[in-house]
């Protein structure tokens, strides 16, 4: 027991020790994903938001500036991290990288500066098509009255 017990404690460490190293290349996995897709900049447009409807409520406070480029520099790391148990869920290392050589390509690209018209358009289309079925399941119940 003596001699297996160093040994179990040394599997541990080495396991330990591996999976944070494959913590920290899937964290900056995600972080290089979300560059290449333009991600970070859409959490700083957010931050910035968030600090200028603040600057209008107390309009007293000197910091703001500063407290902005903290928050950039560390928040969107917080996130990130945040983010990894979700993506280890659905996507390997590998499907992270490929994704990322994929928003690296010229369609990834245009896909990525059109995403938001076509994220835009979608939610319209997808209110029309609510109400299309909203319209046909009243007309089948009237017709069930009937």
């Amino acid at each position: 027991m003596k001699r297996l017990f160093p040994l179990i404690l040394s599997l541990l460490l080495f396991t330990t020790f591996l999976y944070g190293q494959d913590d920290k290349a899937y964290s900056n996995a995600i972080k290089k994903m979300y560059v290449v897709m333009g991600t970070d900049t859409n959490f700083k447009a957010v931050i910035k938001q968030m600090i200028s409807t603040y600057k209008n409520k107390y309009p007293y406070e000197t910091s703001w500036n500063v407290m902005e480029a903290e928050l950039i520099k560390t928040s969107i790391d917080d996130l990130a991290e945040m983010m990894i148990p979700i993506y280890r869920r659905y996507l390997t290392l590998t499907d992270i990288e490929a994704i990322t050589e994929f928003y690296k390509t010229t369609v990834g690209k245009k896909y990525v500066r059109n995403l938001p018209s076509i994220l835009q358009e979608s939610i319209q289309v997808g209110q029309e098509w609510g109400q299309k079925i909203k319209m046909r399941i009243d007309e089948k119940l009237k017709e069930e009255k009937k």
